[in-house]
């Protein structure tokens, strides 16, 4: 039997180019577990190689490297755009792809520079608009360079949207936000797929590393909040740390750790000196992501307060597969967060953010409650499994 044979577009690929988040995340691990099913043979169009390579093999799957890579210039898509199609063209002659998915608008260029030859599916984890009013809340001075992008970057999502075959939403609150904003969409061409976890990897752990990191910001009796990921001014980071000096008059066993690293994390530092909180707030800078399990597995509460829409989060995911109640805000993971299994905030209500943490760190009953409520959701709705096969469904309905 011939061989389904899918060829991915998208920006980065992660453990080859430096920079890689949730989208990133997503293709590794749903391309991990289709190698698994001899039905299918995959390939890969990405960004310029850091090592100069035009091509190479991992693991079973061809990646096939553009000439461009995409940086913050909007001209850079449009370099990458026409890459990306000139390395399709040069390899599809040879591999007679049955079909195409792409993550976002990432492969933009299949449709404005190539007469469509094969059925096409989008990955959307955000949209334009979303991204655009995050960013000016938390930085408004990059307003006169949204006002020149923002038109491109929308009639490059419009375009993909129109021109793909299916959609799929990482989750309903990307669908419904497409659909507000393109009112040409028909709702049966998207489909809300949540993002998932290897549950078997994802889980929390008991071991001498995990007590380590416990032993070192707290106390057996302390709560220890989590945060982290791209330390950046849209995540909402000052959020949490400035509520800390309320929540540590009521409740002194508070502790919280920030991970990871970013263009704020010098300014939080200074937040946190300011307000003297030194002894009940701490950051590690980067650490390897192999690390991130037994940080989430050392803490009681995972506290993401983004002030940008947002798709679905991994952190989310992996912070509550690992047994950590989850506070966030409305712009992010409310398909998997809600007020049964975790807090959902106002970023701009302090007071909200100060009752939410006070709540769920002195009332042990309903903290149990919800973390029970928690294990039981994030195993019904992002098994990495349930995730895989449903990316499946969609291949062959296209296909047939």
């Amino acid at each position: 039997m011939r061989k389904i044979r899918i060829i991915f577009i998208t920006k980065f690929v992660k453990g080859i180019h430096s920079y890689t988040g949730g989208m990133e995340t997503h293709i590794d691990d749903l391309i991990k577990e289709l190698k698994k099913d001899e039905l299918y043979e995959l390939s890969i169009i990405t960004s310029k190689s850091p090592d100069g390579k035009s091509f190479e093999e991992r693991d079973g799957v061809k990646i096939y490297y553009a000439d461009e890579s995409i940086g913050r210039n909007p001209l850079s898509r449009y370099k990458f755009f026409k890459s990306v199609v000139r390395k399709l063209k040069e390899i599809h002659y040879k591999e007679k792809f049955d079909l195409i998915h792409i993550q976002s608008d990432f492969g933009m260029g299949y449709f404005q520079y190539m007469k469509k030859k094969l059925p096409v599916i989008s990955t959307v984890h955000g949209t334009t608009f979303n991204e655009f009013n995050g960013s000016i809340k938390a930085k408004p001075y990059l307003l006169p360079i949204w006002l020149i992008a923002l038109p491109f970057y929308y009639l490059s999502e419009k375009n993909m949207l129109k021109s793909s075959d299916k959609v799929i939403c990482v989750s309903d609150v990307v669908r419904n936000s497409l659909l507000s904003q393109y009112r040409f969409l028909p709702a049966r061409k998207l489909k809300t797929i949540l993002n998932g976890v290897d549950l078997n990897v994802f889980k929390k752990e008991n071991n001498p590393k995990t007590k380590e990191i416990r032993n070192k910001f707290a106390s057996k009796d302390d709560f220890l909040l989590l945060s982290g990921g791209n330390i950046i001014k849209q995540k909402g980071y000052n959020v949490i740390i400035n509520a800390m000096p309320e929540i540590i008059k009521k409740n002194r066993k508070v502790k919280l750790v920030i991970v990871g690293d970013g263009d704020y994390l010098g300014e939080l530092k200074k937040i946190v000196q300011k307000k003297k909180l030194e002894n009940n707030v701490f950051f590690t800078g980067r650490i390897p992501r192999e690390d991130l399990i037994n940080y989430y597995s050392a803490s009681n509460c995972f506290v993401f307060p983004t002030l940008r829409g947002e798709g679905l989060p991994y952190v989310l995911i992996e912070a509550m597969a690992c047994g950590n109640v989850v506070l966030t805000t409305p712009n992010g993971g409310t398909d998997l967060v809600t007020r049964k299994n975790g807090a959902l905030v106002n970023p701009k209500n302090q007071s909200e953010v100060i009752e939410s943490v006070l709540k769920i760190s002195s009332d042990k009953s309903f903290y149990k409650k919800i973390l029970t409520q928690t294990k039981k959701d994030v195993k019904e709705k992002c098994d990495l499994g349930k995730m895989v096969r449903e990316n499946k469904e969609i291949y062959e309905a296209l296909l047939k």
